[in-house]
């Protein structure tokens, strides 16, 4: 028997798969829900008198609702996909990237992207660079004594990678959070190809720091993405001319004009590379147990 352990799992993505592949959500769970709120007050007697007085006054509420049972629920979707052959499985013999099967199921090692974190880390990565070398200095594992000035640092910080040119830095800062902006992406690596996802915060199990806490930001465990292809790279772009701003007529033209230009750079610089499949996820999970090898 395996157990999965889920790390994302986009709850209304899956209850809408469901309800169409089975005709209406398979399985509920009635879920009783109690809050009670109780308040202790108690005086203590007369000394060795042993008497406790106490006033409790105690509201109770109870409810019941029903719930869908999440990661069960899950299971049974997957192997109904399965059955029906709509999934592509990554370890199963003759898998191919270029299926279009409705499902991909990838296993591997992920790659975590936390880009908000990332471009925190460009905003501070000279002063991060140069921290880490006085840190080498003063525990005397950089050559040169304590006597190092602001420029020799920076300069041995450069030498070993800890410092760029600041206007390059943001430079790629803006690039990213023009076209990421906070998103965290989860990633995996099949042979020759690569497959990305964008993952919703509110979908992942713990934060994303934590997360990164836990796994690495590549991490020891394989994991199972699963998802739909939503973009393929290596698909040649219409070749059209790009319409002039200027030489539009109206305000809402201009507004049209200016997206397609926005997607012309988007392209270029975070378009899926050649060997690139994005997924939309639908769960992200590792195996534990007897069957999880």
């Amino acid at each position: 028997m395996s157990i999965r352990s889920f790390l994302y799992l986009d709850s209304p993505k899956l209850r809408s798969l469901s309800s169409q592949i089975f005709e209406g959500v398979p399985d509920y769970v009635l879920h009783g829900e109690k809050e009670s709120s109780e308040t202790f007050e108690q005086q203590k007697g007369p000394l060795a008198s042993g008497r406790l007085l106490g006033d409790i006054f105690a509201k109770e509420k109870s409810s019941s609702e029903m719930r869908f049972l999440e990661d069960h629920a899950y299971s049974i979707f997957e192997a109904r996909v399965a059955d029906l052959e709509l999934i592509e499985d990554s370890r199963l013999p003759g898998f191919s990237a270029t299926s279009q099967k409705a499902f991909f199921k990838v296993t591997g090692n992920l790659q975590i992207n936390d880009v908000g974190a990332t471009t925190r880390l460009l905003e501070k990565f000279n002063e991060i660079g140069e921290a880490l070398v006085r840190s080498q200095i003063s525990a005397g594992t950089v050559a040169g004594g304590k006597n190092k000035n602001n420029t020799e640092i920076k300069k041995i910080a450069a030498e070993m990678g800890l410092h760029m040119d600041d206007k390059w830095l943001n430079a790629i800062r803006t690039l990213i959070s023009f076209g990421l902006n906070d998103v965290v992406e989860a990633s995996v690596v099949i042979g020759k190809n690569l497959f990305t996802s964008p993952l919703k915060r509110e979908f992942l199990r713990e934060t994303a720091e934590m997360i990164l806490y836990k796994f690495s930001r590549v991490t020891q465990q394989e994991f199972s993405l699963v998802g739909t292809v939503t973009q393929r790279g290596g698909i040649a772009e219409p070749d059209h001319q790009l319409p002039d701003v200027k030489d539009t007529d109206s305000v809402k033209m201009a507004m049209r004009t200016l997206s397609l230009h926005m997607r012309a750079v988007e392209q270029t610089y975070l378009g899926p590379l050649s060997s690139e499949l994005v997924l939309d996820p639908i769960a992200i999970y590792t195996t534990v147990g007897a069957d999880a090898l």
